[in-house]
């Protein structure tokens, strides 16, 4: 279930699982899809504090900078995740870092959540990183690195905690990089 990408002039990983997936990857899967799910819900949608119970950190504070949507807005809302590969690279009791890649399925809907348009899928490529917190997994960070020129333009306006956290991305794209996509 590992990235291939020999042929793209990068190293090729092999098919088998390493032991940190074989034993956390139904777990990673459930952290992830929560994450989304709850911040890509109508109620998170429209009261930004709730992202609280999924994101913590400088990930959460970005959430809550960007304020409440106002009543007559369209809101974009994901309703499914689909996982094509998880790798978990690091794992202990209070913190977990994993590289997850799949697509996400949302639609556009009314302030008051009625149904405006389905939206096109939209693939994520990520490193996550997970921190426990109130006895409850929530998103430190993650960074997205499927475009791989953006993500190391970008990487420059990353902060130096969100850096440390993430740690090594060059060797992540080279590694899983297309991570299942190609």
């Amino acid at each position: 279930m590992l990235c291939n990408v020999a042929g793209w002039g990068r190293q090729s990983v092999e098919n088998t699982p390493e032991p940190l997936t074989i034993a956390h990857e139904a777990e990673l899967h459930s952290m992830i899809v929560s994450y989304y799910l709850g911040v890509g819900s109508l109620s998170s949608r429209r009261d930004p504090n709730k992202n609280a119970e999924v994101a913590t950190g400088p990930l959460l504070q970005r959430m809550l900078e960007f304020g409440t949507a106002e009543p007559g807005t369209s809101l974009t809302v994901i309703t499914a995740i689909a996982i094509k590969q998880i790798h978990v690279l690091e794992y202990s009791s209070s913190r977990v870092k994993a590289i997850g890649c799949g697509i996400l399925y949302s639609k556009l809907v009314s302030y008051e959540g009625e149904y405006i348009q389905s939206l096109r899928p939209m693939p994520f490529m990520n490193v996550f990183v997970f921190v426990l917190e109130d006895e409850k997994w929530k998103l430190f960070t993650h960074y997205f690195f499927g475009d791989q020129d953006a993500a190391s333009r970008d990487w420059a306006y990353v902060s130096e905690e969100e850096k440390l956290a993430i740690g090594n991305l060059e060797e992540y794209m080279d590694t899983y990089w297309p991570c299942g996509f190609y």
